[in-house]
Parts: C-alpha cells; sequence; structure tokens
C-alpha cells in the first residue's frame, strides 16, 4: 500500500478536491445572506468571476499536465527511462495538481449559493477565497516550473538518486564491516512448503519484513524468500520456501507482504540506482547525446555508492524474531544486478568479448 501511495498521482489530488468541495458547501452556507466583507458586487458580477475561474482553470490544468508529460517525455529521452517514477513520486507534482483544480471545483459548488431564491446579497466571503485559491493556484504554477527544471539538472538527477541508494544500503546492508554481528551457520532444516505467487507477472520490489517475520513467529517457521529483491516474478513463481512447522501459516498475508510491482524501486533494492546512474552515463556518452560532463557527474556518483557498499557487511538478509530466533532468509537484491557496472562509460568504448561471472557482479553473498 505504501509503494502504491508514493507514486500514486490519485490520492493527493482527490483530498485537495474533497476539500474544494467541503470549502463550496460550507462556506457560503456560514455566510449565510450577509456581505460580510461589504464588497456590494451584484449577482451577474459574482457569476461572471466564478464561471470564468472554474472554465479559466480546467482550461489551464490541462495544459499544465500537457507540459508535465512533455518534461518527463524528454527527461526519459535524455537520461534513461527509469527516472520517469521520479516524476510521479515527487511530492510538487502531486499537491501542484491539487492546487490547480481546486479553485475550479469551489468555484462550480459556489455558484449555486449566487441569486439563491432571488436574494440579491452576494456572499463576498466566498468571491474572495475564490481569488485567494486562484492566486494559490498561479504561485503554484511558477513552484512547479522551477520544480520540473530543478528535476531535469543532470547533476541534481544523480544526486537524487545517489542519496535514495546511501538510504536503501543502510537499510538492506544495516552492518558496517567493523561491527556485524557474528552470524552462527543455518542448520540445513527440511522444506515443509513453498508458497507461490498467485498474482500477474511483475517484479518483486521490496518485501513488509516485519510482516513476514511475524507471520512466521506465529507458527514457529522459518521462512526463505525464493526471489531476490528487484528479481521477475512470473505467474505461479515460488515465493517463499517454508521451513519448519507450516500448518497454521498465512499464504495470503505472505503473499501480501512481497511487494510485486511493475517495475523496480530502490527503496530496498540499491543495484537499480546503480543501473539507472549507469544507464545516464552510457547515454551520454552515446553519439546522439554526446555530453561527457554529464558521464563524468555519473562516474562521480557511481564512486559515492561504491564507497557506500564498501563500508558494509554484503551479505545475505537474516531477520530475527524478538526471541532472536531466526525467522526470516532473503536475498538483499537479485543475483548479479550490478552487471551494468561492468558497462561503465570508459568500457563501453574499449569493450571487449570476453565472459564475465555473474557471480562476481552481485551486491550480496549467499549465506
Amino acid at each position: 500500500m505504501r509503494e502504491w501511495l508514493s507514486r500514486s498521482l490519485i490520492l493527493v489530488p482527490s483530498l485537495y478536491i474533497a476539500a474544494a468541495l467541503a470549502l463550496g458547501e460550507l462556506v457560503p452556507r456560514a455566510e449565510g445572506e450577509r456581505d460580510l466583507l461589504s464588497l456590494r458586487l451584484d449577482p451577474d458580477t459574482a457569476r461572471t468571476i466564478l464561471s470564468a475561474e472554474a472554465s479559466g482553470m480546467i482550461a489551464f490544468t490541462g495544459l499544465v499536465v500537457s507540459i508535465g508529460v512533455v518534461v518527463v517525455q524528454f527527461g526519459a529521452s535524455q537520461y534513461t527511462p527509469r527516472l520517469v517514477a521520479r516524476f510521479t513520486r515527487d511530492p510538487v507534482v502531486k499537491h501542484s495538481l491539487g492546487i490547480f483544480i481546486a479553485p475550479a471545483i469551489f468555484a462550480l459548488m459556489s455558484l449555486r449559493s449566487i441569486g439563491r431564491a432571488g436574494s440579491e446579497v452576494v456572499p463576498s466571503l466566498t468571491i474572495v477565497l475564490s481569488m485567494v485559491l486562484l492566486i494559490a493556484a498561479v504561485l503554484a504554477f511558477f513552484g512547479l516550473v522551477s520544480r520540473l527544471l530543478d528535476l531535469l539538472r543532470p547533476r541534481r538527477v544523480i544526486a537524487q538518486m545517489v542519496g535514495q541508494a546511501s538510504r536503501a544500503i543502510r537499510q538492506v546492508y544495516p552492518f558496517p564491516l567493523d561491527k556485524a554481528p557474528r552470524v552462527d551457520a543455518i542448520a540445513d532444516a527440511p522444506v515443509t512448503a513453498v508458497v507461490s505467487h498467485d498474482g500477474g507477472s511483475g517484479v518483486l520490489s521490496a518485501l513488509d519484513r516485519a510482516r513476514i517475520v511475524r507471520a512466521a513467529a506465529r507458527t514457529g517457521a522459518v521462512l526463505e524468500v525464493a526471489i531476490g529483491i528487484g528479481g521477475y516474478v512470473p505467474q505461479g513463481a515460488t515465493l517463499f520456501i517454508v521451513r519448519g512447522p507450516a500448518e497454521d501459516l498465512d499464504e495470503r498475508e505472505l503473499r501480501r507482504a512481497a511487494i510485486v510491482a511493475e517495475e523496480r524501486t530502490i527503496t530496498q533494492d540499491p543495484a537499480f540506482a546503480i543501473r539507472a546512474v549507469v544507464d545516464i552515463a552510457l547515454r551520454a556518452l552515446s553519439p546522439a547525446v554526446n555530453d561527457p560532463t554529464t558521464a563524468v557527474q555519473a562516474l562521480d556518483g557511481l564512486g559515492r555508492m561504491l564507497i557506500e557498499l564498501s563500508s558494509r557487511r554484503l551479505e545475505r538478509g537474516r531477520i530475527s524474531d524478538t526471541d532472536g530466533r531466526l525467522r526470516l532468509l532473503y536475498t538483499p537484491t537479485r543475483a548479479g544486478p550490478s552487471c551494468s557496472t561492468s558497462h561503465s562509460p570508459r568500457s563501453a568504448t574499449t569493450a571487449r568479448t570476453r565472459p564475465r561471472s555473474h557471480a562476481a557482479c552481485g551486491l550480496s553473498s549467499s549465506a
């Protein structure tokens, strides 16, 4: 649910629409037949103002969406298509869309109160509030333009990817090299059951690890995630391997805890950030773009991510319950996700045909 909320462009604008509907109903009703601000507007003038605001903001919102789509297309073609999700997850974009449509909804709702029952008194507070919402929409437009331009700056793009990757690395690999606790060997327990994916195919983008541990602790089982985070999950694929008691295991809860999405995310998959930055560097050095400065900036970002990785203990994820008993085994990232780093911008121009070991490309080692 959290992943869906983060990439949804519906929730935040919907909240603004609901707030505008409520204001359009409550403010005129609270003002009643009084001209609180003494504007002394006639009903026809008020209707003209509200009608123009409603129609204008609806058209303006459509124009802004069109501009946003063009910007997203440009960013995808200039850098990498994997950056499209940055626009849908950006809070400024979401709030701007809501601020743009709110004045139109409020104006349409307020039109009902103008001249109701033949009254010649115009609720002035409603008119002023509609103008305040309109000014807020104009200011939000300036902020959105600034944000979109900022999201297209190469250094900004790479810095955001590096920042998200650093947070993911610290979450997925929590132990530094010199502070990692001693991990005992795992006894080979027989496999008692498997939990398969019953939905459509996709990518394992994240795991609700706390939820999985709770489910395993209730039955006393040890669960092993069969697919690494970022790996492709076909329909019917095995998601979990169960070792130990499996009679009372809630398979539906486990399936909900494995977040299968359309594409990879950086939340628990730092290798995806490495791949995206490598794509930016490769595209920058392509004959069509020929932008070595961006390629150098991408190399700087890759260096920062690899330095962060080099200070962590890269091992298979093991999570215990509150009693200290092992409950979950998972691979933090799918096997060989960072093989794209082998195709570095430098090697892109001097590549040689030679076999590579996929075991050397992964960010995690098996237990």
